[in-house]
């Protein structure tokens, strides 16, 4: 027993250590207050959000290490407890943006991309996969996608989303109403849209109070 507790000890060192070692370059962290707002992911209708962040300058080329989100907690009467009896996987998509022609329908070759996945550990509340970490923060599950490698250019947008599958339970709708620590943002900000088949389709509607995704990336420049 002490074997693993002490082995328990060496994977959270070894885990802030990294992330000690990496640089946040972009910190819209989760608000300390009880009041945090969240914002749903899946859009009615079909299709879902997502959001975006720059880094560098450029001429840079950055390497991404980790991203951190914020998922809020269903607690709804029809999901079980546990996190991997409400949602079987949660994924980290991405892409950079490019500037549509005008006139002409959003390219297919555009549409997000898998990043980071993971399987959530069936009765519990664990990912499978060591590279992404899930841990309780009050009513969010803090998502921690490690060791992601996404090397990208400095100054350019970039698109990103998280999104969960459904669990094994019928009566738990948890992946389809999933919903992200969010904050206000800078006005004039909004989040992005994309379809079914994960192709943007640009900024989502003006809204009187606009927002942004909670994250934190954590990245270093390659060199």
């Amino acid at each position: 027993m002490m074997g693993i507790v002490r082995s328990l000890l060496m994977v959270g060192a070894l885990f802030s250590v990294c992330l000690a070692a990496q640089t946040v370059v972009v910190d819209r962290a989760i608000s300390a207050a009880p009041s945090a707002s969240t914002q749903a992911v899946e859009r009615e209708g079909g299709g879902f959000f997502g959001d975006t962040f720059r880094i560098g300058a450029a001429q840079d080329v950055w390497k991404i290490d980790a991203i951190r989100v914020w998922v809020a907690k269903d607690t709804s009467a029809t999901c079980p407890a546990k996190l991997g009896d409400q949602i079987s996987k949660i994924t980290l998509l991405g892409a950079l943006e490019n500037t549509p022609v005008p006139g002409e329908p959003e390219c297919r070759c555009h549409a997000l991309i898998p990043v980071r996945s993971a399987a959530i550990e069936k009765g519990g509340d664990r990912s499978v996969a060591p590279n992404v970490k899930i841990t309780s923060a009050g009513a969010f599950w803090q998502v921690d996608f490690l060791d992601v490698r996404w090397s990208l250019p400095g100054d350019t947008t970039v698109l990103y989303a998280v999104r969960a599958t459904a669990g094994p339970s019928a009566s738990c709708k948890a992946a389809q109403a999933l919903r992200l620590s969010a904050s206000p943002a800078d006005a004039g900000y909004r989040l992005r849209r994309f379809d079914k088949d994960l192709v943007p389709e640009g900024p989502a509607d003006v809204a009187a109070a606009p927002k942004w995704f909670n994250v934190q990336v954590r990245a270093h420049k390659d060199d």
